[in-house]
């Protein structure tokens, strides 16, 4: 980014995704506050978060992004989860089957 304007909106966009993903995870989306969101750890493009709610879905998660040109995409696994995803990119070209730019492959 290029200015600090640029800097604070990617930061805040990025905050933004890593909840939507594990609210979505828990099949609930903004129909819980994302306030209980809590990021508590963060290395490069990985996140450790607790949803800290009360309830049932009070466990922890970890929280992969990619960043694109154009885009942040997440994809959140529970803490304890025994695969965990890696996300490979391939142009188009490369795809025989499928329109998609963006893949996830589980490893295990």
């Amino acid at each position: 980014c290029s200015t600090k304007s640029e800097s604070i909106d990617l930061l805040i966009t990025q905050i933004w995704v890593v909840k939507e993903t594990v609210l979505k995870a828990i099949g609930k989306g903004f129909r819980y506050n994302p306030k209980t969101v809590k990021i508590y750890s963060r290395f490069k493009n990985m996140y450790k978060i607790a949803l800290q709610n009360g309830g049932e879905y009070n466990k922890k998660w970890d929280v992969i992004t990619y960043q694109g040109k154009n885009y942040i995409m997440a994809i959140a696994t529970t803490e304890n989860e025994t695969h965990k995803p890696t996300i490979n990119r391939h142009k188009y070209s490369e795809l025989q089957s499928s329109p998609i730019e963006v893949f996830v492959k589980w490893v295990g």
